[in-house]
């Protein structure tokens, strides 16, 4: 009896819309954007290169390249990323504003928001992104833990 009660709580779970694929909802597969990575100060070697595969009213495929020299450095790694998720599994807001930063060589006016969450080992992680809608899965820039992600190029399909 109670696995069923457990079931049917997991059926009726709230589910909100997921950020990220929302970031991608408007664009064509092909799109394109790739990022920088500074840790601590420190550009990073390569780049991370993130491309939209595919995408239904369910999900966003997503292929994600690391590339050093102009090479990619392994096999890309695909993901998926559902346009729902469950409430308990979304991101805090702390705060919100609006800002005008360089990122590829453009400046962009982007809406920022300060996020916090709490990991499933408890451990809670904060982070800082701006948001264009000029670039695909719209994250300009992403700032937590030390590091710092920049959006160097993108290309729209």
């Amino acid at each position: 009896m109670i696995a069923i009660a457990l079931m049917f709580a997991a059926l009726v779970q709230e589910t909100v819309d997921n950020p990220e694929y929302k970031g991608w909802s408007s664009f064509k597969p092909g799109s394109t954007v790739t990022y920088t990575l500074t840790r601590d100060g420190i550009l990073q070697e390569g780049v991370q290169k993130i491309t939209l595969r595919s995408i239904t009213e369910k999900e966003a495929a997503l292929e994600l390249e690391i590339i050093r020299e102009d090479v990619p450095a392994s096999k890309p790694l695909e993901r998926q990323v559902p346009a729902k998720l469950p409430a308990t599994m979304t991101e805090k807001v702390l705060s919100t504003g609006e800002e005008e930063i360089e990122v590829g060589g453009k400046k962009l006016t982007c809406t920022w928001k300060a996020l916090e969450k709490v990991l499933s080992n408890g451990k809670t992680v904060k982070a800082k992104v701006w948001i264009s809608a000029e670039i695909p899965g719209m994250a300009a820039r992403i700032e937590g833990g030390g590091s710092v992600m920049n959006a160097s190029k993108w290309e729209k399909k």
